[in-house]
């Protein structure tokens, strides 16, 4: 290497010192070397870090399934691309861009691991506050239909109260006054599940563990959440699964995607004679694919193109922020699952694909 080629190499590292968080581990992953930004950022000197594994910076916010898919990569002598939330000496969290990829000897066997990050807790926080600002969206456009929903239901319990009134007053059959009960406790039930449900959304779930639960039961429970807006532009809505069907994922955020898909579906579809719904799941191998279809003729392919760009919208001015669709992929890739435009279906085809559950978990 001549001269200037050696000096160029010790400025490029200089640079990379300069901008960038960087350590390197063995091959069992303890900490053999940490720049000057590694320890500002995490709190820990630099003989506090060597030695130690990574793990002293872990936040407790990923899975351990997360790490073993990190280490599973490396292994095979993969690079691994992600962003991670660790934890500084004094307790509080920070996130960071990290790549990280062996270090390999002339025998091609591996002797290091090497991770370059850059920080990204204030994107990550302006993240959070677009995806809050877009779920209160979300929320305020169905306050109305939420409380026609409710409303509903409230005259129906009102109705039958003054009916069961009545037939206890002609001392009528025991049996025909809990028949009316009954409707008026069926009523209750759906309240109740709409209010839960509009609650669970109003919470932040981007922490949430991933877990399994039934995606169909989900499902059904979504519906109660855009049945107003379905009715209201008389849209027909087909779901037509009854057994169930276990995934891994985050409940909450997925039901905040399917809520977001049906609410765009909706919105495509309101001027059509032929306004339809439908939400289909399929398995095959590991992976349970669910796809929300609607009675458009699919997305013109320079649109598609652009749809899952943050703050891109086709909609009118004041109807959305082009925000649901980039937040939506990003929930479902939070949980390990992908999610797309399938644009080889005649009709407008979103699908999200997950891992399959077990079945033996849920039954615990």
């Amino acid at each position: 290497m001549s001269m200037i080629e050696g000096n160029y190499f010790d400025q490029l590292v200089s640079a990379l010192n300069q901008t960038a968080i960087v350590s390197i581990t063995d091959i069992r992953g303890k900490i053999v070397f940490a720049n000057e930004n590694f320890c500002t950022i995490s709190g820990y000197s630099l003989p506090e870090l060597i030695g130690r594994n990574h793990r002293i910076l872990n936040s407790g916010t990923h899975p351990k399934e997360f790490f073993d898919n990190l280490w599973n990569a490396l292994r095979q002598g993969k690079v691994w691309s992600g962003e991670i939330q660790n934890k500084k000496k004094n307790g509080e969290t920070y996130w960071v861009q990290s790549t990280i990829s062996a270090i390999v000897n002339e025998k091609k066997e591996i002797v290091n691991y090497v991770a370059i990050l850059f920080e990204i807790t204030q994107m990550k926080q302006a993240q959070t506050r677009l995806a809050e600002s877009s779920r209160l969206a979300s929320l305020g456009e169905m306050a109305s239909g939420i409380a026609h929903e409710i409303n509903n239901p409230l005259t129906i319990i009102l109705g039958r109260l003054t009916i069961a009134q009545k037939k206890i007053e002609r001392n009528d059959p025991p049996e025909v006054v809990i028949k009316e009960l009954q409707t008026i406790e069926r009523t209750v039930f759906r309240i109740s599940n709409i209010i839960n449900g509009l609650k669970k959304l109003a919470r932040e779930s981007s922490f949430d563990p991933i877990e399994t639960f039934d995606i169909v039961q989900l499902i059904n429970e979504s519906r109660e959440l855009y049945s107003q807006k379905l009715t209201k532009h008389e849209v027909k809505f087909i779901f037509n699964y009854k057994d169930p069907i276990l995934v891994n994922a985050r409940p909450l955020q997925l039901s905040q995607v399917l809520l977001n898909l049906v609410n765009n579906s909706v919105d495509a579809i309101e001027n059509m004679e032929d306004k339809w719904i439908q939400i289909n799941i399929t398995k095959h191998e590991d992976l349970c694919s669910i796809s929300v279809v609607d009675s458009g003729n699919g997305i013109p392919a320079e649109v598609a193109k652009k749809i899952m760009n943050p703050f891109f919208t086709t909609k009118d001015p004041g109807r959305g922020t082009g925000l649901g669709l980039s937040l939506s992929k990003k929930m479902v890739e939070d949980s390990n699952g992908r999610f797309f435009y399938d644009a080889s279906k005649k009709n407008t085809t979103f699908c999200i694909e997950l891992d399959l559950g077990n079945s033996k978990e849920n039954v615990a």
